[in-house]
């Protein structure tokens, strides 16, 4: 896929070595471009499709084994086959492929154009460039088996932030205790240089806590996306889903059924939880929520 001033270029190989090349224009209307409600009534006539295709096959094989069908059943035949029939002509069963790419790479010129305008970037040149199989993998969470953990400690954050400046002892050493061991070495070094110092220190509990929901407001949908996607894994067991997974959860095991039963229906992507989700990174945001919650935990009531 290549994006070169407004025009969009989709190649695509097929499995026999054949090629399609498509390119199109921006669409400049600022409304939906026809092709989209184009390709949405062909797909609900696709869906509606297969619904009546099973009913044919259930048809004929009723009267396959009858031993004299009757008058009935060859009638519905019939008529079930020429409602397939008047179906495949409005649904993609129909249509060539080089039609609904077009249509398809008209949809993506509009959404292209869309996000530019949104954001008021105007981009001379972007590509997908050629496809890059991801390397050092050990590196994020789940190949390594740490990002239900982790979830975990994020929320626990969210938690103790809510509860400051009053958070429980016995909270405090919870935390610790389930913070990642490379954390804990750069907690001790900050807090041993007298941590918080220079502007932190003249921070009010409310730029404090400004801070930490500024990290917290997209970190943790990541880490409950993770717990719910635990949820799903656990319920549908190990079919389906990749071998490595069976690692995300080893080193924790707190979720209960009742919460697995909350949000069976989540239906969670796996690349909405931590599995890709950097160590190193991950880790660097940890520690500076936990500092952030020191600080907001020693400030005085009166912010100074």
């Amino acid at each position: 896929v290549k994006i070169l001033n407004g025009t969009i270029s989709i190649g695509i190989s097929a499995a026999d070595g054949s090629a399609l090349t498509v390119t199109s224009k921006n669409n400049s209307s600022e409304e939906a471009p026809p092709s989209l409600q184009y390709l949405i009534k062909l797909a609900q006539n696709t869906w509606v499709l297969r619904q009546e295709m099973l009913a044919l096959d259930r048809l004929e094989h009723a009267h396959y084994v009858a031993a004299s069908p009757v008058k009935k059943q060859i009638d519905a035949v019939k008529s079930q086959r020429g409602a397939v029939k008047v179906l495949k002509r409005k649904s993609l069963w129909s249509k060539s492929m080089e039609d609904i790419v077009e249509r398809l790479v008209e949809i993506v010129s509009f959404i292209h154009l869309e996000i530019n305008r949104a954001f008021l970037e105007n981009h001379a040149e972007q590509s997908s460039g050629e496809l890059r199989v991801a390397k050092n993998l050990a590196k994020t969470l789940g190949p390594a088996g740490l990002a239900l953990h982790y979830a975990n400690v994020i929320l626990q954050l969210e938690t103790l932030a809510l509860a400051s400046p009053a958070v429980p002892q016995n909270a405090r050493k919870a935390l610790y205790q389930a913070l990642p061991p490379r954390i804990k070495p750069i907690l001790h070094t900050q807090l041993r240089r007298g941590f918080p110092l220079g502007e932190k220190q003249t921070m009010t509990v409310a730029e404090v806590r400004a801070e930490m929901d500024r990290v917290l407001r997209w970190l943790v949908p990541a880490a409950e996306s993770t717990r719910f996607y635990l949820a799903e894994w656990a319920m549908k067991g190990t079919e389906c889903v990749d071998i490595d997974e069976a690692n995300w959860f080893e080193r924790d095991s707190r979720i209960s059924v009742g919460s697995m039963l909350a949000h069976a229906d989540a239906k969670v992507s796996k690349v909405e939880t931590l599995y890709y989700a950097n160590k190193e990174t991950t880790e660097g945001y940890i520690a500076e929520l936990v500092l952030a919650l020191h600080l907001l935990v020693s400030l005085p009531t009166d912010e100074k």
